[in-house]
């Protein structure tokens, strides 16, 4: 048990080293940034889109917002990654609707209990929530066979709030951060 605690802290520091890392890239060069807007939300879109549709192998996408937010509209990053990402949940959950995924795992079966008794409110959560498990909720959504937009919806709502979330943190804490990073480079 102890081993697993130590597992987790290690990825939470790891998560907090890349943030890091990515917003002193971002802070650093935000000229560099603006001179590429042409690909602007768009390129946000395809790349939440990508990192959620990596089904069993998590990519922050949370982390794309946070760091686009301090160049951009926050409230629009967060709405296009939230958009980029629910479009990229649907990998999982057509994987599970088409009975191509045979998972034989206890998380699995509890969350595909879960979704099945509570349905909006389950996937809704799972989205909301900074955890890798949503691919589990995806593919136990498709296998109980939620209608598309059952499933969407929640996802959409869940990972807007989510991104809302951490665009806002973004544009706040970058311009914060900028003076600390770029006291390291003089």
């Amino acid at each position: 048990m102890e081993h697993k605690r130590w597992i987790g802290w290690t990825r939470i520091l790891f998560g907090l080293l890349i943030l890091l890392a990515l917003s002193y890239v971002v802070s650093t060069n935000q000229s560099f940034l603006l001179k590429y807007s042409y690909y602007g939300y768009l390129g946000i879109l395809i790349s939440c889109f990508i990192a959620n549709s990596t089904v069993f192998l998590p990519a922050p996408s949370s982390t794309i917002v946070f760091t686009f937010a301090s160049v951009y509209s926050p409230a629009v990053v967060g709405t296009v990654g939230a958009l980029g990402a629910a479009l990229g949940e649907i990998v999982g959950y057509s994987l599970g609707y088409s009975g191509k995924v045979v998972i034989d795992d206890n998380k699995y079966q509890v969350v595909k209990q879960w979704t099945g008794r509570y349905g909006f409110g389950t996937i809704f959560l799972f989205a909301f929530l900074p955890l890798p498990l949503f691919d589990l909720v995806g593919v136990s959504s498709g296998v109980l066979r939620i209608p598309f937009f059952g499933f969407f919806i929640p996802t959409f709502l869940g990972k807007w709030l989510k991104m809302l979330i951490y665009a806002f943190l973004g544009a706040g804490m970058l311009p914060i951060l900028s003076p600390f990073f770029e006291s390291f480079i003089k």
